[in-house]
């Protein structure tokens, strides 16, 4: 099983993710492509298809629902990390166990490592749900409030915390 914790440490130790590299290879060379490979021979079976059933593998629509439950988790996690290191830990670690409820609800952690490294190396991160840009603008300016102390940092940054609370609350 695939925890979301270290998807997030391999992302951030790898800043090419979901970006192919610049030009192409060079002609003859192709380099294998060990993600893919792994999609096609995956050796577990599916219990949502029976053996006789043909169409495309993996299923485009469970890939897709997929991709984005796991950029979504992957994100909120990152945001989470960021809070913490920031200084809210308690709220930082809040937003982490949503992601990881996300991220295992989502069905991430089951599936095969080949169609994570696909998502990873291949694919752009999907556009950001409303609620996530919320929280993300809230967790910055949480930040800044904290940065300028005060009155009215103290303010933002009381704002902040009710604004997440309810925001993961809602959803």
């Amino acid at each position: 099983m695939i925890t979301l914790k270290a998807v997030a440490a391999f992302v951030d130790g790898f800043p090419w993710c979901a970006t192919k590299g610049p030009g192409r290879p060079p002609r003859g060379k192709n380099p294998p492509n060990h993600a893919e490979r792994e999609l096609i021979t995956d050796p577990q079976p599916d219990p949502w298809r029976s053996s006789g059933t043909r169409g495309p593998q993996p299923e485009p629509w469970r890939v897709s629902e997929l991709e984005a439950t796991f950029w979504e988790s992957l994100h909120l996690y990152q945001i989470g990390q960021s809070l913490t290191v920031s200084g809210f830990d308690k709220l930082g670690s809040e937003v982490m166990i949503r992601a990881e409820s996300l991220y295992d609800e989502g069905g991430c952690g089951n599936e095969p490592m080949g169609l994570m490294y696909f998502l990873l190396y291949h694919r752009p991160p999907n556009p950001q749900p409303s609620y996530l840009n919320t929280i993300d603008t809230t967790a910055t300016v949480m930040k800044m409030g904290k940065t300028t102390g005060g009155q009215l940092g103290q303010q933002l940054v009381d704002g902040g915390h009710a604004t997440i609370r309810a925001t993961l609350n809602a959803g």
